[in-house]
């Protein structure tokens, strides 16, 4: 796996040191063993944990500001946040998951990988929002979390004001774009940027920027999962 994962890197330029890239490896074998146990990832062939795991995470890694203080909502199996922690030590990094089981292998892999600064969290987004964790953040990352509108009310309310939301989306992120106009409005929300990529011959994928333009009103995240069922 090592040599695929090497040649998959050059490929997309993303340059990892030696250290970097054994690390990757750990956390695949850790995620392996977990997923054994209980559902962390549908994927398991080598080539696919490549491309649609690590390859696809590490997108967005030049994105971060320096140093930045980063929260990955419904962090699931690590994806997009350990690659990118692994890639960028200098990030401090929050993990959000309501599911206990994944919150525990997520701090498990952060004390295997000797992590500084990095913390999984048990917690629903809309109770965590309300915390003194609101505006907090200079990035939040989230991949397969929701659709955007949902995902905007999730995620706006963590993040500083002039700071930024990095969603990764694939088929139908121009009708979400488009639905997605009243949420912006309303949680101070701006799209600056959609970058198209591809880390799968033939699907397109892509990470949309959206900055925060301002505070976000207290009344968000609304509870009772209205941010689902009744998206703004």
């Amino acid at each position: 796996m090592k040599e695929k994962l090497e040649t998959a890197l050059s490929e997309k330029n993303i340059n990892l040191s030696e250290e970097k890239i054994e690390q990757l490896l750990k956390f695949n074998s850790l995620l392996m063993q977990a997923n054994e146990k209980f559902n962390l990832t549908r994927i398991t062939d080598e080539d696919e944990i490549i491309r649609k795991h690590f390859l696809d995470s590490l997108i967005s890694v030049d994105m971060l500001p320096e140093n930045a203080k980063v929260v990955d909502i419904g962090a699931g199996g690590g994806f997009p946040s350990i690659p990118l922690k692994i890639a960028r030590p200098d990030i401090s990094l929050t993990m959000i998951d309501s599911v206990e089981k994944k919150v525990n292998f997520l701090n498990s892999v952060c004390a295997n990988l000797n992590f500084g600064k990095a913390i999984a969290i048990h917690a629903r987004i809309e109770d965590f929002a309300q915390t003194d964790a609101r505006e907090s953040f200079d990035v939040c990352v989230a991949r397969a979390v929701a659709s955007l509108p949902t995902l905007l009310e999730y995620s706006l309310p963590l993040i500083k004001e002039n700071g930024m939301l990095i969603a990764y989306k694939g088929s139908g992120v121009e009708e979400e774009i488009n639905l997605s106009k009243n949420a912006l409005k309303i949680l101070n929300g701006q799209i600056e940027r959609k970058i198209e990529y591809s880390v799968d011959e033939g699907h397109k994928n892509y990470l949309l920027i959206i900055k925060k333009n301002g505070r976000t009103p207290k009344l968000f995240p609304r509870r009772k999962n209205k941010p689902r069922k009744e998206p703004l």
